[in-house]
This record gives C-alpha cells, structure tokens and sequence, in this order.
C-alpha cells in the first residue's frame, strides 16, 4: 500500500475508490499510514483559519517532505513541524526571535484567536503507542477504520487531549475525522475533512471544520482553506 501524506490538518478527504483488496491491518499499521508522510511530497499552499468569534488568519505553507512550515503575519511567526524517523519536532519563531522549541504547556494554546491548538498542529495522538481499533464505520459514504489512541502521558496530563477517536479512510489512508475528549471525558474538539482538491496529482485536503466542545457543549467553530499558490 501506497503511503500518502498526511501529518497535521492536512488530512485527505478522499481519493478516488480503487478496484484493490482492503488489506487487512492492525490499529498500529492504520496509524503508521496516517502518519508518515510521502518522501517526495512537495507544495506550496496559502491557508486561510476563520473562526465565528470573528478571529481570522491568513498563512503562507509550505511542505517538503517531512518538514512543514506555518507562516502568519501581522504579527510575524512560523511554526514548523518536522516528522522525521517517525517522531515528531514542533518549533516556532516570533517575530524573528531564534526558533525554539514549543514547550508542553503550549499545545492546548489557540492559535491567532482561533478553535485550532498547537496540539492540534502536532497531532501528537498519531504517535501515541496505546491504539486499539474499533472496527469500521461509514463516513461521506466511505469505509474507515475507526481507532480509538489514549494519551501515555495520563499522570503528568501532557496536552489538552486525554484520548481520541480517529476515522482513517480505507482507500486512501487519509485521516477523515478526529474526536478528542478533555481530562474529564468531556467531548473537546472535533474535526472533520468536508472537501478535498487535486494539487499535481495528489489530492489534499481543501476545506476542514473544527469544532470546539467545553463539559460537551459546543463552544465555537473554526474553518480552514487551502489553496495552491498561484
């Protein structure tokens, strides 16, 4: 099976159903899939984050390979992900300060006002090591695996996200919906691919909806865009 990219909000929506067997994985496989990223992947994007708070930002990103690059303005600052040798590396840069590494107290952060998390840049859930899959669900219509990943760091409660659900779509290995639940076991965020576009042959993700729970009630939404850079 193919590896596609797939860190971070980029989730692929979908891609076209194929004729082939769905191999048969386990819940560790399923989330290797999702998170390694394709060794030649290459692009240049423009995103957009729009909250119904009102807040906005408009941001330049740029994919290499494993390194992808979160560039806002006004104020100046990028946040840079590196996932090699299948770890993880969150970085970030103010206002042309030296680039340092983001601390563990930073990711249940709001990014620019908005629903998004530095956790949820990170996406650290794809590299927690306890998974268990839960069978297969529909979503839009698509078979997915359905994952369910709990935080290793429950003692120290490392980030905003106790444990999460995940739907991997079996055709494509793309990462269809994520819900996270808070320390207490309350509903906190739930994100979900609504669109998808073909950018040189490869599809990617082009809109996704981000909601935001607190004690399980919906608190606020986020959309985000992409688009090619022309």
């Amino acid at each position: 099976m193919k590896r596609f990219f797939l860190p971070l909000i980029l989730a692929l929506a979908a891609l076209p159903a194929a004729a082939e067997e769905i191999p048969q994985l386990t819940a560790q496989q399923i989330q290797e899939l999702v998170r390694y990223s394709h060794s030649l992947q290459q692009a240049d994007l423009v995103g957009q984050i729009k909250a119904d708070n009102g807040a906005k930002a408009t941001f330049d990103l740029k994919i290499s390979g494993q390194r992808i690059r979160f560039r806002f303005r006004n104020p100046e600052q990028t946040i840079v992900l590196d996932s090699l040798h299948g770890g993880y590396k969150l970085t970030e840069s103010i206002l042309g300060s030296p680039t340092l590494t983001v601390p563990p107290s930073k990711y249940g952060e709001q990014i620019r006002g908005t629903d998004m998390l530095y956790e949820d840049l990170a996406m650290r859930f794809l590299y927690w090591p306890q998974t268990n899959l839960k069978g297969v669900e529909t979503i839009k219509g698509r078979d997915a695996w359905k994952l369910h990943i709990v935080n290793p760091n429950r003692r120290k409660r490392i980030g905003p996200y106790s444990q999460v659900y995940i739907w991997v779509d079996q055709k494509s290995g793309g990462l269809m919906k994520m819900e996270a639940f808070d320390w207490d076991g309350h509903r906190a965020k739930i994100y979900e691919v609504r669109s998808a576009q073909k950018i040189k042959g490869t599809w990617m993700l082009k809109k996704m909806d981000i909601e935001t729970y607190k004690k399980g009630k919906r608190t606020g939404s986020t959309s985000l865009r992409l688009r090619e850079r022309k």
